[in-house]
């Protein structure tokens, strides 16, 4: 849920795992994380960082679909989620 809104991820996929990384300490949310500590952190045997950059890809366009168009701050190494949703 963001903002009250259901967006919904089929479990161990790309989208769930990079999430439940970047989710994983309330503390790092703040941080910028590159798609390759992602990867390092889910599957450290894969070399596609590209994976991840799509998985967030598409879980920002299931949150502009709900109307929330700003929720992550993305490059494409890397992916923070925009401080005006952390509070």
């Amino acid at each position: 849920y963001v903002q009250g809104r259901e967006i919904k991820l089929s479990k161990f996929k790309n989208e769930y795992h990079a999430l439940r990384v970047i989710f994983d300490d309330p503390n790092e949310l703040p941080k910028e994380w590159f798609f390759s500590e992602i990867r390092e952190k889910v599957d450290a045997g894969e070399l596609d960082d590209k994976k991840y950059y799509n998985a967030i890809y598409q879980i920002d366009l299931k949150l502009k679909i709900k109307g929330i168009t700003d929720f992550f701050i993305t490059t494409k190494q890397s992916v923070k989620i925009n401080p005006k949703y952390l509070s």
